[in-house]
C-alpha cells in the first residue's frame, strides 16, 4: 500500500512538472531553461571564470550539447534583412522576411552590451511578457524570441505605417 501511494505521489508531481514545462507562460518551461542554458553556457566560457574547476566542468559537460541546442532553435539566420525601420538606444528594428513561410514580420535586435552598460535588462522581460501574452488588438503579437552571443532577438507583427 505504501509503495503505491508513492508512486502516485510521484506520478502526480511528474504530471505538474511536465505542465510547468509545456506552459508558454511559465517562467520554467520549455524555452526558458533552454534560454538560460545557453545564456550560463555563454556567460562562463571565459578564460577567466573557467579558472574555477566546477565552472570548466560545466562548460566541459554541456558546450556541445548547447551547440547543437543552438543550431536547432530559431536564431537571426532563419531571416532575411529587408531594411532596417528603426533605431534605438539599445539596438534597431529590422523589417524581415522569414525564409521557410516567407512571412514578413519587425525583427527588433536588443544589443546586450548596450544593455549591460545601462544596467536595464528588466524591460525587455517585461515588453516580451506582454507582447507574449496579451489579447489585445493594440498590442503587437510577438511570434518568436531568440538569442545570440551579441543579442536579444524579438520577432513580432510587421505593422506598416498608416
Amino acid at each position: 500500500m505504501m509503495e503505491s501511494l508513492t508512486d502516485s505521489d510521484r506520478l502526480q508531481r511528474l504530471r505538474e512538472l511536465e505542465a510547468q514545462l509545456r506552459n508558454p507562460r511559465g517562467i520554467i518551461n520549455v524555452d526558458s531553461l533552454l534560454d538560460a542554458m545557453q545564456a550560463m553556457v555563454a556567460d562562463c566560457d571565459h578564460q577567466a571564470i573557467r579558472r574555477n574547476k566546477n565552472v570548466e566542468a560545466f562548460i566541459n559537460r554541456y558546450r556541445e550539447s548547447i551547440l547543437d541546442v543552438e543550431l536547432l532553435r530559431m536564431r537571426a539566420e532563419d531571416f532575411t534583412n529587408i531594411k532596417v525601420i528603426g533605431r534605438g538606444a539599445f539596438g534597431e528594428v529590422q523589417l524581415v522576411r522569414h525564409k521557410f513561410t516567407k512571412k514578413v514580420y519587425a525583427m527588433k535586435l536588443l544589443s546586450k552590451i548596450e544593455m549591460i552598460k545601462r544596467s536595464d535588462s528588466a524591460f525587455f522581460w517585461e515588453e516580451r511578457d506582454i507582447m507574449a501574452h496579451a489579447n489585445s488588438e493594440w498590442i503587437v503579437q510577438l511570434h518568436f524570441a531568440f538569442q545570440d552571443s551579441k543579442f536579444l532577438y524579438m520577432v513580432m507583427d510587421y505593422m506598416p505605417e498608416m
